[in-house]
């Protein structure tokens, strides 16, 4: 049997471990190997998770701002034109400063690093956002609702006789039509 790292070991004799035991094990690494502690490390992701990469477009009624990558070879530019977004020019909003634009093929849009400022009619940005969001999730559950039923019936039928019933196991609510949300851009 291989050898246990002693940091791994969860004594319940030791009151640090007692809780949450990764609270004591953070403190241990701290100490041994100079990471940060879990507290630390949660203010660090909150702080990186609320720090914004792109700047926020103005908001202008009955559209949606997006920036889109020009290096991405699966969601690229062009398909996003075909969806109904379209590049936003520099003279369409003056008081928005971009700081990092770039020069070239993208000089009189608007560009931040690889990204490009698109936009999309409000109604069209409704309709992508209940497929992906409500329509496919939705299907998604479906499926599995599908796939758990037809295991539940191998098990019954193997066994002869009812073992395993489907009440009160919320797999019911799988998949289940319900109307679709109104995104909020």
């Amino acid at each position: 049997m291989a050898k246990q790292d002693e940091r791994m070991v969860v004594r319940d004799s030791d009151p640090a471990m007692r809780g949450n035991p990764h609270q004591a094990a953070d403190t241990d690494r701290e100490l041994e190997d100079g990471l940060m502690s879990r507290a630390e490390r949660m203010q660090m992701l909150k702080n990186e998770w609320q720090q914004v990469a792109l700047p926020a477009p103005p908001k202008v009624a009955g559209w949606h701002f997006f920036w889109a990558s020009t290096t991405n070879s699966t969601d690229t530019v062009h398909r996003r034109v075909k969806l109904g977004y379209q590049l936003v020019k520099r003279s369409e909003l003056p008081d928005f400063k971009v700081e990092k634009a770039q020069a070239g093929e993208y000089a009189d849009y608007f560009t931040c690093n690889e990204m490009l400022l698109m936009k999309l009619p409000e109604d069209i940005y409704q309709d992508i956002m209940q497929v992906f969001h409500h329509d496919a999730p939705l299907d998604e559950e479906r499926s599995i609702r599908e796939q758990v039923e037809s295991r539940r019936q191998e098990l019954n039928n193997k066994a002869g006789r009812d073992v395993i019933q489907s009440a009160g196991d919320g797999l019911e609510q799988l998949g289940s039509t319900r109307r679709a949300p109104k995104f909020i851009p």
